[in-house]
């Protein structure tokens, strides 16, 4: 009964921390909210500071591009990010508030990355922490998927990253890249960008965790006696 009781406590904490993990912080990391586009540049929400040829393209478009059939996401919707025709860097980025329980909280970072057959493009999402002063305090990166990792195909492979927010943590910064090191057209692709942290829990959380504890206590030892 005790075991049970303490189970309980526990289960509710681990609940309300999962509750917040499952919240995604990136804005359109499915390149699902507005039009995608056909190998033009065409305005992508939520994403700012375009630098080259950043866009949305349809996964039906073609032409060589990544299809519905290449690998990617099971639920990979219409669109994906790539980086445009002719511009060898293209960037966007984006940046949210996290001023509760960001510092030392536990971060997990997701999302599919790829280029085109052997070519060695690619794209990748770097995760920045900043402080108060919008000062970088930290960082991590996620993607690059090369051709050996596709098996020299075109289309996007699972990526994952876990860790731990800087102390001081008050805002994030995502910045998606794609980068043409081969061919013409710049064929870093990313889809399904996901980023979520457990924040740390509050005082009052440790205590009713201590209260629970407590009683628990409590009636063990009146069953006992």
């Amino acid at each position: 009964m005790v075991i049970k009781g303490l189970v309980t406590v526990l289960s509710t904490l681990a609940f309300m921390s999962s509750a917040h993990a499952t919240v995604n912080l990136i804005k359109n990391g499915d390149a699902e909210a507005g039009l995608g586009g056909n190998s033009e540049v065409v305005p992508v929400p939520d994403w700012t500071g375009v630098t080259g040829g950043f866009t949305v393209i349809k996964w039906n478009a073609g032409g060589g591009y990544p299809s519905a059939i290449d690998p990617g996401p099971v639920d990979r919707g219409l669109n994906y990010f790539t980086g445009g025709t002719n511009d060898s860097y293209s960037a966007a980025y984006q940046v949210t508030d996290v001023l509760d329980n960001a510092g030392g909280a536990a971060f997990y970072a997701s999302g599919y990355f790829g280029g085109f057959s052997s070519q060695t493009d690619y794209s990748q999402l770097t995760i920045k922490f900043l402080d108060e002063f919008s000062s970088t305090i930290g960082y991590a990166v996620l993607g690059e998927a090369t051709p050996a990792e596709r098996n020299n195909l075109t289309g996007l492979i699972f990526k994952e990253i876990s860790g731990v927010t800087p102390v001081g943590t008050t805002k994030i910064e995502f910045l998606l890249e794609m980068n043409r090191l081969q061919g013409s057209a710049n064929d870093g692709y990313a889809d399904n960008l996901f980023f979520s942290i457990t924040p740390v829990p509050e005082a009052d959380t440790y205590g009713m965790l201590l209260a629970g504890l407590g009683l628990l206590g409590i009636r063990a030892r009146r069953q006992k006696s």
